[in-house]
């Protein structure tokens, strides 16, 4: 005679069966990985307004037409695509979250697949993870590491209150920002942003579920923008809202003719200037722009098809609120000519207090003197740059730098010229009334 079993009991072991069969999903291999999410990462192209390129990064889809990339790969961007392989499309911004460098692409139709999101509060340090996105333009490149760190970041993102970003030892490089970082189930973990080259293995990526905040905290941003006079307060030794500066910018190895810059403070909160940038320059662009005085790194301007002004910090005394600092640090961010460049290291090699004349007049100054040289990697041309050093006087007076001069040598290994001399003077200096 057949025994039946209780109905409670059947039941019971239904549920032991069904939760063998649906345990946690397994991990997938690197190229499985792969295979699953490299169809959601594409390389993100940037041109200026004279059809020049300024940009290369990454994107992830993660919606129909919609991708996220970090808002630095889209800065000077008048025209931006998405490419993977042979495909590219045209794309436009949709919303921009400046504060946590992140930003969402819109693209007509698109249909490429979106990524799954994981949510930061379920990741742990020590889970194993991907890194795909186009480092030095090289599409859709796989590398492998760790997670080693869930903590508030320091330095440029911590200024623009960004904390528990993702702190993960795999690799990546310029090119790489906006690209995605995924977990061994091929869910997008976060947006790599950020890479030290002087650190081995310490790269940060932003959590990927910061991205359903990006359409409402731009327009949150656009609101307090449009409810904010140009009267803002300023940390000490920052100029204030409406001050401007008028420079002369000339290079000398071509014997070229001068050029002026006008920089005007628009907005000044903390250590943060929004500044409006005009130039004489054929072809320049008016650029509104956002400077964090406690940053130690160069701002790029583009003035005519041959020449950019380059600025180093130009709130300097800014960073230890209106004095000197004792130690400058290295900077970070000098613009390296674009994919298959090697990226410059710029180390602060002298600084100290002088006197210097420029046509707005004799001020005391404090002097730092900055050497770069091409980090470790291939040349594909004999005239691609080979170090370059740059002098900058900053003067408390008129809180800004009043001169600054750059010379640039070629790569070439038998016969270094000098191929460019920038030399940038403040031609006049006006307080707001």
């Amino acid at each position: 005679m057949t025994r039946r079993l209780p109905i409670s009991r059947i039941f019971a072991r239904a549920c032991a069966l069904l939760a063998v069969v649906s345990g946690p999903a397994l991990a997938l291999d690197p190229s499985q990985v792969f295979d699953k999410v490299s169809p959601s990462v594409w390389v993100v192209k940037t041109w200026d307004a004279a059809q020049r390129p300024v940009g290369l990064g990454s994107a992830v889809v993660v919606a129909h037409g919609k991708l996220v990339t970090n808002c630095h790969v889209l800065v000077k961007a008048k025209y931006v695509h998405v490419r993977r392989k042979n495909v590219s499309y045209e794309a436009s911004l949709e919303a921009a979250d400046v504060r946590r460098d992140l930003c969402l692409l819109r693209v007509d139709n698109f249909d490429a697949p979106p990524a799954a999101i994981r949510p930061r509060a379920d990741l742990k340090v020590g889970e194993h993870v991907f890194a795909i996105g186009n480092p030095e333009g090289l599409e859709v490149t796989l590398s492998d590491g760790l997670i080693s760190g869930l903590r508030p970041m320091t330095g440029r993102l911590v200024a623009q209150g960004v904390d528990e970003v993702i702190q993960t030892t795999a690799p990546i490089s310029p090119g790489s920002s906006g690209g995605g970082l995924f977990d061994t189930q091929g869910r997008l973990v976060g947006i790599t942003t950020l890479y030290s080259p002087f650190a081995q293995n310490l790269n940060i990526a932003l959590p990927a579920d910061w991205i359903a905040d990006i359409p409402a905290r731009a327009k949150a941003a656009l609101a307090r923008r449009g409810s904010k006079s140009d009267a803002s307060v300023g940390a000490p030794g920052l100029p204030a809202a409406g001050t401007t500066w008028t420079y002369g910018f000339v290079e000398r190895v071509f014997g070229g003719q001068e050029m002026d810059v006008t920089v005007r403070a628009v907005r000044v909160d903390g250590t943060v200037v929004e500044e409006q940038v005009t130039s004489n320059a054929p072809g320049a662009q008016d650029t509104r722009r956002v400077v964090n005085a406690r940053d130690s790194r160069f701002l790029d301007y583009p003035l005519d098809s041959n020449n950019d002004l380059i600025e180093l910090s130009p709130y300097l005394l800014a960073a230890n609120d209106g004095k000197a600092p004792g130690d400058v640090p290295d900077p970070q961010g000098y613009p390296s000519g674009g994919a298959g460049y090697p990226g410059f290291i710029a180390t602060v090699t002298e600084h100290g207090w002088e006197q210097v004349t420029v046509p707005a007049g004799t001020f005391r100054a404090l002097r730092v003197t900055v050497s770069g040289r091409r980090s470790n990697g291939f040349h594909t041309r004999a005239s691609a740059t080979g170090r370059f050093e740059m002098t900058i006087w900053y003067a408390p007076e008129v809180k800004r730098f009043v001169k600054m001069v750059q010379k640039i040598w070629s790569a070439d290994a038998f016969a270094q010229s000098l191929t460019a001399e920038d030399v940038v003077e403040l031609r006049s200096y006006r307080p707001p009334s």
